[in-house]
């Protein structure tokens, strides 16, 4: 977002983002072109959740993640109405796959192999709606509001892509040097509580996430591409918890005093690195990557994200 003269348009994560917000959390995003007045933006997109899903404190109940999802989405950007700045509308779909999920331990106490889920593909589509309420050239505070309705996914599934039928948040954006010098350095603050997904006993939790990051911007490389990186900590808890039957049964006999699966309440602190590349005024590249530093109940503790953006 080299030429954006507010940070609010600079800054701005994508959709609460995006992709059902895998594992780690709604995946932490910067759009790098777009945002201005009357303009369009598309995107396709890809999210991965790959490394190690937790389900229980022991190692031998650790087994791999992988939920991919692909998503196709459209902006405008409104500007502004009344009393409200930069406003901005967004829909988007995405499919998504995840794997079976089994137990991949020789040592633990469930036989090799032993399954839980089979592997499963589902979809969404995602509406998205946000506005700054104070913004000025050095600062930005702005609510966001998401609504999603999820196609044919397994809420059973310990493992997969997190679904949030409502949510939203504010955001900060704060611009630590001149907008127009060749390296800026920016803040943003956001909040983010989603409602979750629930289908008779099956549910994703109601949670809140909380990100910082620094980001740091130059309008010339060694391409002559502008670049950027965006850096800082990812923080999610769930409010409320569940009860996974087929954890917890399958447990309940050979180690009830870990209570797998009987309290599902994800915890989770990672890194998120989030670098972008600028093609043109109209084309860009941005990529994602988190690692979980500290969880409970943790979904995936690696998250990879792939995005290609067009503004016109």
């Amino acid at each position: 977002m080299a030429t954006l003269p507010r940070p609010g348009r600079s800054l701005v994560l994508l959709v609460a983002l995006l992709r059902p917000a895998v594992a780690l959390a709604d995946p932490v995003s910067s759009p790098s072109i777009g945002r201005k007045e009357g303009e369009i933006d598309l995107d396709t997109g890809f999210d991965g959740m790959f490394g190690v899903a937790r389900p229980g404190a022991a190692e031998p109940t650790w087994q791999r993640a992988d939920t991919r999802v692909v998503s196709m989405g459209a902006g405008y950007a409104v500007g502004d109405l009344g009393p409200l700045h930069d406003c901005y509308a967004r829909i988007e779909g995405g499919l998504l796959s995840s794997a079976d999920e089994r137990s991949e331990s020789a040592y633990g106490p469930l036989p090799l192999g032993h399954r839980f889920y089979p592997e499963d593909q589902a979809g969404y589509v995602r509406g998205f709606l946000s506005a700054n309420v104070v913004s000025t050239p050095r600062f930005d505070f702005g609510l966001f509001l998401q609504a999603t309705l999820p196609l044919s996914i397994d809420l059973r599934k310990f493992s997969t892509a997190r679904m949030n039928w409502v949510g939203g948040g504010t955001t900060v954006d704060v611009a630590l040097t001149e907008p127009n010098e060749l390296l800026r350095l920016g803040y943003r603050a956001r909040v983010f509580v989603g409602s979750g997904a629930y289908d008779g006993a099956y549910q994703h939790n109601a949670s809140i996430q909380v990100t910082n990051l620094l980001r740091l911007e130059a309008a010339r490389w060694l391409l002559r591409w502008p670049v950027g990186l965006s850096v800082g900590p990812h923080l999610e808890a769930d409010v409320n918890s569940h009860r996974n039957a087929a954890y917890a049964n399958a447990y309940a006999d050979v180690a009830p005093e870990a209570e797998i699966g009987a309290k599902v309440q994800t915890t989770s602190v990672a890194i998120a690195v989030l670098p972008y590349v600028k093609f043109t005024e109209h084309v860009a590249l941005e990529l994602g990557y988190q690692q979980v530093v500290v969880g409970t109940n943790v979904r995936a503790t690696q998250e990879w994200v792939g995005t290609l953006r067009t503004a016109f």
